[in-house]
């Protein structure tokens, strides 16, 4: 066991082993911004709290074996950084799908969706004059979850013909329940 009582910047590291953080508690900040390495060992007990894990640009091929690899543990793993970045998502889908496990690529990828929406609801910037209610939104949602997973089970081509039906459902249904520039 090793205890860090400052920042780790790793940043930019290149490791062509594995990098084991197994056993350490970090107190301040651990950064594996742009660190490349091969295989990630780790546990639970490593991590350091949220909005002290700054995982920006960080690549690995495997996660140990040892290691947990729970697609709802390396999700809340993922977000301890609290600024979202839908690489890391797209990247623990590539490790898990080179492990064989679609559906936990499948799990982590919905989730990225669900935190990307998220992220844009408490962004402060307006994307648009467009804004919509609880209940469309949570449809909206649905929609874009659904054609993730069509995309990952039949490909492109079913899910852009899924996401057009959904998006002319939708539209035609909520014509009147969109507020536009705080028009009815």
């Amino acid at each position: 066991m090793f205890r860090m009582l400052r920042a780790v910047p790793l940043a930019g590291a290149k490791i062509g082993g594995e990098l084991n953080l197994r056993g350490g508690v970090f107190e301040d900040r651990l950064v594996l911004e742009r660190v490349v390495v091969r295989k990630l060992v780790d546990d639970e007990e490593c991590r350091p709290e949220r909005g002290m894990l700054f995982l920006d640009g960080f690549q690995y091929e495997e996660i140990a074996y040892g290691s947990s690899v729970g697609w709802k543990d390396r999700q809340e793993w993922l977000e301890r950084q609290e600024e979202f970045v839908p690489g890391l998502y797209e990247q623990l889908a590539k490790v898990y799908r080179a492990r064989g496990d679609a559906h936990a690529a499948r799990k982590i990828l919905i989730a990225k969706q669900k935190r990307q929406i998220r992220s844009v609801e408490r962004s402060p910037v307006r994307l648009g004059p467009v804004r919509m209610s609880g209940v469309w939104r949570g449809a909206f949602v649905a929609g874009v979850v659904f054609a993730a997973v069509v995309r990952d089970a039949c490909g492109v081509w079913a899910c852009a013909l899924a996401g057009s039906l959904v998006s002319c459902g939708l539209g035609s249904f909520c014509l009147g329940h969109i507020q536009v520039c705080g028009r009815q």
